[in-house]
């Protein structure tokens, strides 16, 4: 810059003198000439191309030592930038890692924290499932308990139930069968008095018509059996009034009696054949009656060896126990038989009734008793149509 400036300044020298000195010379001049002096005046080529050479190797070092100047610069700036840089990511690492450190000693506290919660909170759990499961333990044996007391008390209600229908049917049945036993009383009394009755007015019928017979000789007119037998459709007590018939609860009260006497003699004549009671012996056996019965019921009996002889209670005799059966058999009440009537015609009954009455059984009791022919009108019209069946008739006349 110096040489520059010294260079700039030797070139305003020249050119101020030249201009001075050339303003007096330029007056009169031609261009060439003037180019000429011109060329004279300046400095050499040479000299000019070294000062320029020296110029340019002062600037370029100047530039250089510039340039090396800010190499160092930079190196000593990066350099510096590059230690802030560590120093900065050193404290940033230490400040991140005093960060961590104390994220991690509050995240092993809260850890720490959190694992006893979940302990605590585990072990609550398990108390809670404990007490949960002993619960439902409990329901389920008090359920079990209810249940089964419903059931015994269900049952006990059931089994009072049917006891009470039970009992109830029983007395439903009871009343229904004395209810129906009255009935059939009631109806067989009043279908034997109807018999009764329609059997006594045959009979009287009967006798009518044989006291007819009997004191005249002949027939009954066919006029006259005509009005007895509207007197007899009707029920006319013309005809005769049936025997009054005994109180059924006298008749009762009569056969009761007469089985309480017979029982009574049955008990009598057991006690005799056993020597009980009183038929029993007398003890001691020094009486004249105790002789007397000795004498009369007393009998040996041979015992299994064949030559002692075993003797049976006194009054024990199977001939006298057989005399008195005997005598009891005889004596005992007979059923008593209505006898027979005595007709001066032969006798025969119709037995009418409705389908299924017991006609047929009516029927064969008298055929037995009375030693009756039985005639079946079922048999004798199917005798009839069996015959009519068969019957053939003759050829016709030619």
């Amino acid at each position: 810059g110096g040489g520059g400036g010294g260079g700039g300044g030797g070139g305003d020298d020249v050119s101020e003198n030249g201009g001075h000195s050339g303003g007096d010379k330029l007056v009169g001049t031609t261009p060439l000439e003037h180019m000429n002096r011109m060329r004279g005046a300046a400095a050499p080529t040479a000299k000019l191309l070294e000062g320029s050479a020296g110029y340019l190797a002062g600037v370029k070092a100047h530039r250089a030592d510039d340039i090396e100047t800010k190499r160092e610069r930079e190196a000593r700036r990066r350099k510096v930038l590059s230690e802030q840089q560590r120093a900065a990511e050193s404290a940033a690492a230490a400040a991140q890692s005093d960060a961590l450190v104390a994220l991690l000693a509050r995240e092993s506290a809260q850890e720490a924290a959190l694992a006893e919660r979940l302990w605590q909170l585990r072990q609550e759990k398990d108390v809670l499932t404990e007490n949960r499961k002993l619960r439902e333990a409990q329901y389920a044996e008090r359920r079990e308990k209810d249940w089964e007391a419903t059931l015994r008390r269900e049952h006990e209600a059931h089994e009072a139930n049917r006891a009470e229908y039970e009992a109830a049917a029983a007395r439903e049945m009871d009343e229904w069968r004395a209810a129906q036993a009255e009935r059939a009383a009631a109806k067989a009394a009043a279908n034997a008095s109807a018999c009764r009755e329609i059997v006594w007015q045959v009979v009287m019928l009967a006798e009518r018509a044989a006291g007819y017979r009997e004191a005249t000789g002949a027939n009954v007119p066919v006029s006259e059996f005509r009005r007895w037998l509207a007197l007899f459709r009707a029920g006319d007590a013309e005809l005769g009034a049936p025997p009054a018939t005994a109180d059924p609860q006298a008749e009762a009260a009569r056969a009761a009696a007469l089985a309480r006497q017979r029982e009574i003699a049955a008990g009598v004549v057991a006690d005799y054949i056993a020597c009980e009671g009183e038929f029993a012996p007398a003890a001691g056996g020094g009486g004249s009656e105790t002789t007397s019965i000795d004498a009369i019921g007393a009998s040996a009996v041979p015992s299994a060896g064949g030559d002692e002889e075993v003797e049976r209670p006194v009054g024990f005799n199977e001939h006298v126990g057989a005399v008195v059966a005997s005598l009891e058999e005889v004596t005992a009440a007979a059923e008593a038989k209505a006898p027979l009537p005595e007709l001066p015609f032969p006798l025969r009954l119709a037995v009418v009734g409705a389908p299924f009455a017991g006609k047929t059984t009516v029927a064969q009791a008298l055929a037995e008793r009375f030693a009756l022919k039985r005639l079946d009108v079922e048999e004798l019209v199917g005798a009839a149509v069996t015959m009519a069946e068969a019957w053939v008739p003759p050829p016709a006349p030619p």
